[in-house]
């Protein structure tokens, strides 16, 4: 399950100027386990003032390059905003032309970057097999501040979807070897800053409290793959980090250096 992998990411990006009317809204879930089943191609949605969201929608696609249009307005152009792809088993797709580009960012397996008025943020993503697939909308901490409310629209194309709840089965999932995840891999920034702000469904993640014991329980056990620096507790902070957490990612970065 996502919320059980820590799955991933704060994200850089600002929101489009102006007013643009979408289709399709949905009212967006913010249990990652429990998506909103999309009905067509095209998404939209909103997140209200000093809200920091992340929003989930499923639908069946593969084998084949999936694309996915994200769509962003707010008053406030500093708001970070961005998007990912999840699998069957809750892990995020890379995203394909941060990795072609070798583009430097904390992980590849998310879309993010600078809005304006005529631009979208576009993820491509390869999907090796057909499967039920979760799109995670987001925002989070501006440059400023992150008070204005906003909209945005998520548009997909490729992949042959499907939108009328076709059923795939999954495939068993392995033993996992990385807190849930079943990567074998030490923990993100990106992972850790998703886990801080997705509400999970077990006592220890529904409370954000209790997510940054679990969290702190989680890298010591796995590590980080990441140096901490003053942007980082920055932004730590504004996702409800506590000194414990903050202390914790510190002593494990040093490690490192």
């Amino acid at each position: 399950m996502i919320t059980r992998s820590l799955a991933k990411v704060a994200v850089l990006g600002s929101l489009l100027l102006g007013l643009l009317v979408f289709t399709n809204s949905a009212s967006a879930q913010s249990d990652p386990d429990h998506p909103v089943q999309m009905t067509s191609n095209e998404v939209s949605g909103k997140w209200a003032r000093s809200e920091a969201f992340s929003h989930f929608y499923s639908f069946v696609a593969g084998p084949g390059e999936v694309k996915v249009a994200f769509y962003f307005r707010s008053a406030n152009n500093s708001i970070n905003v961005g998007g990912q792809l999840f699998g069957e088993k809750g892990r995020a797709f890379d995203e394909l032309n941060a990795v072609e580009t070798n583009a430097v960012q904390p992980s590849y397996d998310f879309i993010w970057g600078m809005a304006d008025p005529t631009s979208r943020l576009v993820g491509r993503f390869n999907v090796p097999k057909r499967q039920k697939l979760v799109i995670r909308v987001y925002n989070g901490p501006g440059v400023f501040d992150w008070t204005d409310p906003g909209t945005y629209k998520i548009s997909v194309e490729g992949g042959n979807p499907s939108f009328g709840g076709e059923v795939v089965k999954a495939e068993p999932e392995p033993a996992a070897t990385n807190g849930g995840s079943g990567t074998g891999k030490p923990f993100t920034f990106a992972q850790i800053l998703t886990g801080l702000q997705s509400v999970g469904a077990t006592p220890e993640t529904k409370t954000l409290g209790g997510r940054n014991k679990f969290i702190v329980k989680q890298v010591l056990q796995y590590k980080i793959a990441f140096v901490m620096n003053d942007e980082r507790e920055k932004d730590l902070r504004a996702a409800g980090s506590t000194d414990e957490l903050i202390s914790t990612l510190k002593a494990l970065s040093a490690v490192q250096k």
